[in-house]
């Protein structure tokens, strides 16, 4: 192939090429990171627990974790979607969703993950990520819970919009996003959406906010007020995602592990986006 001004030979990719997309390079960067943050996370949950007493620190253990840490990472969420989407959008629209889906989400993990449990000392395990003794039934529960929120989300959005109402309490412009992405973005927004944004948004709405609401205002409490802030984080659509931020977190109190709420939200993404594919 003819090399003209920084061609890379027989693939045809040229630096001209890659600098009018500079998008697909921020979100390239923006996807490793977050797969990077994933698999620290992993590797973390799976080394020996180095909570021990001090022994190996020689300090006294210091947990005192607390709602300020809470809504620094709810901050750090928020702030990550919305400087993301705006970013990555001034060069593609297309782009918008998922780039704050990845910066939101993979921002707030890491704080968690990185800097919360360094500071205080504190094992993975205790905000939710818990090897969880699945059964066939603790499968069918979160399938049947999961079915049961969406089959009364479906019916109570008919019966919203029979009578005219709807607006910012129910509807969503993300699924206007999904529809009308294509190609690329369409894939990489589907993964993100069906694999990375549960990992993600449990890890902060669940596990972390349950832990700390629930030591100081009681499980029910907890659960109202953690599912209030995973829909209103979000900005729209409040009342079904509050109904599924109930969900979760009854999951998460019921087997102690973030991995049941992470199943049902990986069940209802997937089931999203496979809905809003189909034209």
């Amino acid at each position: 192939m003819q090399d003209s001004g920084g061609s890379t030979g027989e693939t045809g990719l040229s630096v001209e090429d890659v600098a009018a997309e500079p998008q697909s390079v921020a979100l390239a960067a923006g996807l490793l990171i977050a797969l990077a943050l994933v698999w620290i996370f992993v590797w973390r949950a799976s080394r020996p627990h180095w909570r021990s007493g001090g022994a190996t620190s020689g300090r006294a253990v210091d947990s005192s974790w607390n709602l300020t840490d809470y809504f620094v990472g709810i901050l750090i969420f928020f702030m990550g979607q919305f400087l993301g989407g705006a970013i990555v959008g001034t060069w593609a629209d297309e782009w918008r969703l998922l780039s704050g889906m990845v910066f939101g989400g993979g921002l707030s993990a890491g704080y968690i993950v990185l800097v919360v449990t360094r500071t205080y000392r504190v094992e993975l395990s205790e905000i939710g990520w818990r090897r969880a003794h699945a059964s066939v039934v603790d499968a069918l529960v979160s399938l049947g819970v999961t079915a049961g929120v969406l089959i009364l989300v479906g019916a109570l959005f008919t019966v919203v919009q029979a009578l005219g109402m709807g607006g910012i309490l129910w509807e969503q412009s993300a699924f206007e996003d999904v529809q009308e992405a294509e190609g690329k973005p369409l894939l990489l927004i589907s993964i993100t959406a069906v694999f990375l944004a549960p990992v993600f948004e449990e890890l902060l709405f669940r596990g972390f906010a349950l832990e700390i609401l629930g030591r100081r205002l009681g499980t029910t409490p907890a659960l109202v007020l953690s599912s209030a802030i995973f829909a209103l984080v979000h900005g729209e659509a409040f009342i079904p995602l509050f109904l599924l931020g109930l969900a979760f977190g009854w999951l998460y109190v019921w087997r102690g592990s973030l991995w049941a709420p992470i199943g049902a939200h990986f069940l209802n993404n997937a089931f999203s986006v496979f809905l809003l594919t189909q034209g």
